[in-house]
């Protein structure tokens, strides 16, 4: 008796631990959230390598915003708006951490596992192209 609850216990805490460690893979839209490491490139630019942050806007699960988009600096944030797998940069108008002002606009998809996304979005005439990979 007491080796088959042991067992149980055993299974059920497995079972737990499985479902929370996958939370973040196939639990729906809030998967997002983190940080991403991103290549981006351009046909005017070198290309690049850095992290950005991604979180959601308080209190709507359909808005993002992408801390240091395009490695304009940390706390230059771009917002998206998310519809099932597609996030879309509407056109706005950011400033990096040195005052300059950049007007951004894109899209993206993001793949069903929640662990890449592929944008093109373009700022002050220049078109990018990024693939982030989530980071755990």
């Amino acid at each position: 008796m007491y080796k088959q609850f042991i067992k149980s216990a055993c299974i059920v805490l497995s079972i737990a631990f499985l479902l929370n460690s996958c939370e973040d893979d196939f639990f729906g839209s809030k998967s997002l959230e983190g940080t991403w490491s991103v290549n981006e490139t351009s046909t005017t630019f070198d290309d690049q390598n850095f992290s950005v942050g991604i979180g959601y806007m308080p209190g709507d699960s359909t808005k993002i915003t992408i801390d240091n988009f395009s490695n304009l600096g940390l706390g230059v944030e771009v917002s998206a708006n998310l519809s099932d797998l597609l996030i879309t940069i509407p056109t706005q108008t950011i400033s990096d951490q040195s005052s300059n002002q950049f007007t951004i606009s894109g899209n993206g998809t993001i793949s069903s596992n929640y662990r890449r996304i592929n944008m093109t979005y373009n700022y002050d005439g220049t078109n990018f192209t990024a693939t982030m990979q989530k980071q755990f």
